[in-house]
């Protein structure tokens, strides 16, 4: 469900090894224990996936709750992604009638409940060989079916709701609004705020930035999350300008973070950088020593619960690396450093 199970079974075996040869009984022990907790997890969550998939129906009204910045509008379509009222997120496809445009009522300013008319599918396998398997990735990250729509029924504003589900719609609809201003910038400084802070891409994104894109400095920024620690920076500085306490700071910005995950677009590799950050600020506060390497445990293992296919996603992959790498060349010779 995870990815490929004898490269991840070759992984744990040459991990098991280290933890073995180490020949400290307890560690070995936390290492069993965590390993098995994990490994009913990730069976848990690949058997609750299966449950949730829907099978295909034809000609038939589903309601999608949908928030405004999970709707891409276009000269000729509309894609989207949303959750249906069971909770199973979908992912769905309007395409107008040749010569029209999509109607207005599909740019929605706030999280909104769409009742559409259309077909349930599942996603397709891959039929060649070393074909991108989309279906795979988009289970990867949750998204289990994919609806074929045909008409927009009804618009209906989401209201009421827990308090967890309020402050994630203000934050969407924050976000939505934050897309729409930052496109009044120049051209080129709109793509840059909103590929790095925003989490979005435009469509001309990889046209107008070819160069940046090359070089991968975008995603280098992205997958280092030194834009997090950037506005944290900023958000201290401010912070103590206004002549708060240390511990105050600690707490506005441990607060803030959850927040600014969202707003930023909820990307694997963005989850590591948030992550320890918020690990950092709670042991900050506790009085707790915590080395880097330990954070970066942790963030991982916290990770993984929140995100069983974190690792399966390149960004995943690269973010925890270079981090990782970074913390392993801390305090060695230059010529190491350069080298990794």
């Amino acid at each position: 469900m995870f990815g490929n199970f004898w490269v991840s079974a070759g992984l744990a075996g040459i991990w098991l090894i280290r933890i073995v040869c180490l020949k400290d009984r307890s560690i070995l022990i936390w290492a069993i224990v965590t390993s098995l907790v994990f490994g009913c997890w990730f069976v848990f969550q690949r058997d609750q996936r299966r449950l949730q998939t829907l099978p295909e129906m034809s000609n038939t009204t589903v309601k999608l709750q949908v928030q405004p910045d999970d709707v891409l509008v276009g000269p000729d379509s509309v894609q989207l992604k949303g959750r249906l009222p069971t909770g199973q997120q979908v992912t769905g496809q309007y395409y107008a009638a040749e010569g029209e445009r999509p109607a207005p009522q599909w740019q929605i300013k706030r999280a909104s409940t769409l009742t559409v008319a259309g077909d349930v599918m599942q996603f397709e396998p891959a039929t060649n060989v070393n074909e991108f398997d989309y279906g795979a990735y988009q289970r990867q990250n949750g998204v289990l079916n994919r609806v074929k729509i045909a008409q927009l029924l009804a618009v209906t504003p989401a209201t009421g709701g827990h308090v967890w589900q309020r402050w994630l719609n203000a934050c969407h609809t924050l976000r939505a609004r934050l897309i729409i201003e930052t496109k009044k910038l120049p051209p080129l400084l709109a793509l840059y705020v909103q590929g790095l802070f925003l989490g979005y891409r435009a469509d001309n994104f990889y046209d107008n930035l070819a160069a940046v894109t090359d070089l991968g400095l975008i995603h280098l920024f992205s997958i280092s999350g030194f834009h997090v620690v950037w506005l944290t920076a900023v958000m201290a500085f401010v912070l103590k300008r206004l002549r708060c306490s240390q511990a105050a700071v600690n707490v506005i910005i441990l607060l803030s973070l959850p927040s600014y995950f969202v707003l930023a677009g909820a990307a694997p590799s963005l989850l590591r950088a948030i992550l320890v950050s918020m690990l950092a600020l709670g042991a900050s506060l506790m009085h707790w020593k915590v080395t880097p390497l330990t954070l970066w445990g942790l963030s991982l293992m916290l990770a993984l619960l929140w995100y069983p296919a974190l690792l399966m996603q390149l960004g995943g992959q690269l973010s925890y690396a270079l981090a990782f790498a970074l913390i392993f060349v801390e305090g060695r010779s230059t010529l190491m450093k350069q080298c990794y």
